[in-house]
């Protein structure tokens, strides 16, 4: 298949739309659209689409089985890390210290390894695969150290 330039569209707006409002992720989108759902440049030339209708892809999952929605809820529901991850669908207690990242409209949440929780503008990170936090500082909004469920003691 060709690879669509810049200017050259093979879809409609109506076409689009369509195919967001089916899809749970890009790849969805772009096989629906005809297009190489593995081109991250024919990916990029659609998200640039999809950003200026203004389409909704907060349904998008990805290989996570929660949506955008669903987080929201499920973190602004929950009294406890343990609690969050059980709403989740994921196993309580499986804090591994790793990174934890999520972007939300527009900004990235994490918690690090010392349960620091950053909150940073998107446009803050422009597309970095890798960063390091303590350049971020001074988007620390506070520790999930209280949201820990307490271990207990081992005697």
């Amino acid at each position: 298949m060709a690879r669509p330039s810049k200017l050259e569209r093979t879809w409609s707006d109506a076409q689009l739309t369509d195919a967001v409002a089916d899809s749970s992720n890009w790849r969805n989108v772009m096989r629906k659209l005809g297009l190489n759902a593995t081109s991250a440049g024919a990916i990029r030339i659609v998200r640039r689409d999809v950003e200026r209708l203004g389409l909704d892809t907060s349904h998008f999952r990805g290989k996570r089985i929660w949506s955008d929605a669903q987080l929201r809820r499920a973190i602004m529901d929950s009294q406890s890390w343990d609690e969050l991850l059980t709403t989740l669908g994921l196993a309580p207690g499986s804090g591994d210290g790793r990174i934890r990242v999520k972007a939300i409209d527009r900004l990235v949440f994490i918690v690090d390894g010392d349960l620091a929780i950053y909150l940073i503008p998107s446009r803050v990170i422009a597309g970095r695969v890798g960063i390091l936090l303590r350049a971020y500082t001074k988007y620390i909004v506070g520790s999930a150290a209280g949201l820990m469920a307490p271990r207990p003691a081992v005697a």
